[in-house]
This record gives structure tokens, C-alpha cells and sequence, in this order.
């Protein structure tokens, strides 16, 4: 198996059999291995990402003060669909599991960690 499998019927921005070759003329597992992450990992046309965007902020709306924080920043896949389509992108999933060479995966979390326009609070790379 491997991660083409899981773009067929599929638009994607690569041909067939193109797809385990990521950096460097590398698989995919392979430069996860060496560098520790892999991507971009195109999973939504900008039209989705932009309407995906649209429904995180008017979810976002419904929230005390229309901000997102404290416990509702985790785990969003368990409560808000669109989130839940995204993780369970086969595209994505196709790519873990070839990354970590096993289909034998499961996403223990998810969260939002969102840094507000003019705040000077300090947000390392994670």
C-alpha cells in the first residue's frame, strides 16, 4: 500500500506515483524520518480551507466574549464536524500512515492554539 492509493478518484496538484517522493528525492517515510515532519499536505482547494475558515469563526461567534479559549480549544474533532472531516481526510490519513509505516494510527488530540492580533504574549514553535 501506499499513499497514491488513497488519491485516486482524487484532484490533486500531483501525478500518480509521484507521491512518495516529498524532499529531496525521498519517500515520504523516509523525510519524516530524517527531518522529523513532512509537508505541505494539500487537503483542501483554497475554496474549502477559505469555507472551512468561515464555519471555525462562526462557531467561534457562539462563544462567551466570541473568542475561543479555555477547554473548548481542545479536542475540536470530537465536536465540530468540519474538524472531524479533516482528520478523517483519507489524504491525511493515507500520508501518517505511510509516514509511520503502519496503518495502525489514532489521533489522541487536537487543539487550536490561536495567537490574537496585537497580543505580546511570546508563542514558541510547536
Amino acid at each position: 500500500w501506499c499513499l497514491s492509493e488513497a488519491w485516486e478518484g482524487c484532484c490533486c496538484p500531483w501525478e500518480k506515483g509521484e507521491l512518495r517522493l516529498w524532499y529531496y528525492g525521498m519517500t515520504l517515510s523516509e523525510t519524516f524520518s530524517d527531518k522529523g515532519f513532512v509537508g505541505p499536505i494539500p487537503l483542501l482547494s483554497e475554496k474549502e480551507a477559505s469555507d472551512v475558515l468561515e464555519r471555525l469563526n462562526e462557531w467561534i461567534r457562539t462563544q462567551p466574549g466570541e473568542k475561543l479559549s479555555g477547554d473548548r480549544r481542545f479536542k475540536p474533532h470530537l465536536f465540530l464536524p468540519f474538524i472531524n472531516d479533516i482528520v478523517h481526510n483519507p489524504i491525511l490519513v493515507a500520508a501518517v500512515q505511510e509516514a509511520l509505516q503502519s496503518k495502525d494510527i489514532l489521533l489522541w488530540s487536537s487543539d487550536f492554539n490561536i495567537k490574537q492580533a496585537q497580543t505580546k504574549a511570546y508563542f514558541p514553535p510547536h
